[in-house]
């Protein structure tokens, strides 16, 4: 049986239910992007603007996975494929985060990875 109405619905909902509270998390703790000063004048505005959005995705990929797509290896790969690219991003934004900076890891880095 599949479940494709559902796992549509839970893929949509439950970002548009989380993001909210992970936004205000976000901007309480001042996790925001860092703009640098010899940057264009047209990115200033950017300055504080709540990063490590992917988490919010990557947890709704893993919930709806585990709860509503029946196992096989390929959903398996697909998974882990996608967790390991989204563990990328969130060291990178760590990284900006903890620095206190506008660049995270080099682009060999990511590559590396």
């Amino acid at each position: 049986m599949t479940y494709w109405p559902l796992i549509i619905l839970a893929s949509f909902t439950i970002p548009v239910i989380a993001l909210p509270f992970f936004i205000n998390y976000l901007k309480k703790y001042n996790v925001g992007q860092k703009i640098r000063q010899e940057g264009p004048d047209l990115h200033q505005h950017k300055m504080g603007t709540p990063t490590m959005g992917g988490v919010i995705i990557i947890l709704t990929l893993l919930i709806i996975i585990f709860l509503l797509v029946p196992y096989n290896k390929y959903v398996l790969w697909s998974l882990v494929t996608t967790v390991g690219f989204g563990l990328i991003g969130l060291i990178d934004d760590l990284i900006k985060y903890l620095k206190k900076r506008s660049l995270g890891l080099l682009a060999m880095q990511k590559l590396f990875l």
